[in-house]
């Protein structure tokens, strides 16, 4: 049920953003929006599907030292 409404909720954002962005040739700013669209469609798919997703405290500390 949750998979289906993400699908669903992940197209339409899809559907209302990129067309607007290619009718006014912004091939940047439609690159930029289909790399973060895609990054958090997977990130929110495995979050549904129950997978185990690191950490990005752990990624910072590891950077940073902190």
């Amino acid at each position: 049920m949750f998979l289906a409404m993400l699908i669903f909720l992940l197209a339409a954002i899809l559907a209302l953003e990129a067309p607007r962005l290619l009718k006014n040739k912004r091939w940047g700013e439609l690159g930029a929006f289909l790399f973060l669209w895609a990054l958090a469609a997977f990130l929110s798919g495995a979050a549904v599907l129950g997978a185990e997703l690191p950490n990005p405290t752990d990624l910072l500390t590891a950077v940073f030292g902190l």
